[in-house]
C-alpha cells in the first residue's frame, strides 16, 4: 500500500486530527526510518577519538541525540503522550549555533530570541 502521510500537506494532517490510521501509519514509518538512520550513525561510533573537538564529530554527536530524541518522540505519540521533547528543541538549536561558526555570542539570534544588547 502507497504511503498516505509523507506526500501529504501538513496543513490538511492538522485539520484532521482523528485520521487514526494515517496517525498510526506514519509513525510506524517514522520509527523505521529513525530506527535506520540511528544504524547509519553508529557505523561512526568508534571513528572519534576520545579528545576530539571537531565539527565532525560535534555534529554527530548531536545527529545521535537528535535521532533518540525523535524515537523517544515516536514512543510517546504510540503511548498518547505525545510533546515536543525539549532535547529535540535544544539540539536542533545547538547544531545551529556550532554551524553559525559565531560561538555563544550569537545564542539570541540562532534561538530566535534578542540578545541583552538589543534590549
Amino acid at each position: 500500500m502507497a504511503s498516505l502521510v509523507w506526500g501529504r500537506d501538513p496543513q490538511e494532517a492538522h485539520d484532521n486530527p482523528y485520521e487514526y490510521e494515517a496517525q498510526d501509519q506514519f509513525v510506524r514509518e517514522a520509527k523505521e526510518l529513525l530506527s535506520q538512520i540511528q544504524v547509519a550513525l553508529d557505523h561512526f561510533t568508534m571513528s572519534f577519538h576520545r579528545d576530539d573537538r571537531s565539527l565532525e564529530k560535534a555534529t554527530w554527536m548531536l545527529a545521535i541525540d537528535l535521532n533518540d530524541a525523535l524515537l523517544e518522540s515516536a514512543q510517546l505519540f504510540v503511548e498518547k503522550r505525545h510533546w515536543t521533547d525539549p532535547d529535540f528543541t535544544d539540539t536542533t538549536c545547538l547544531k545551529k549555533l556550532k554551524e553559525s561558526g559565531n560561538g555563544w555570542k550569537d545564542k539570541a539570534a540562532v534561538r530566535g530570541g534578542v540578545s541583552a544588547a538589543d534590549s
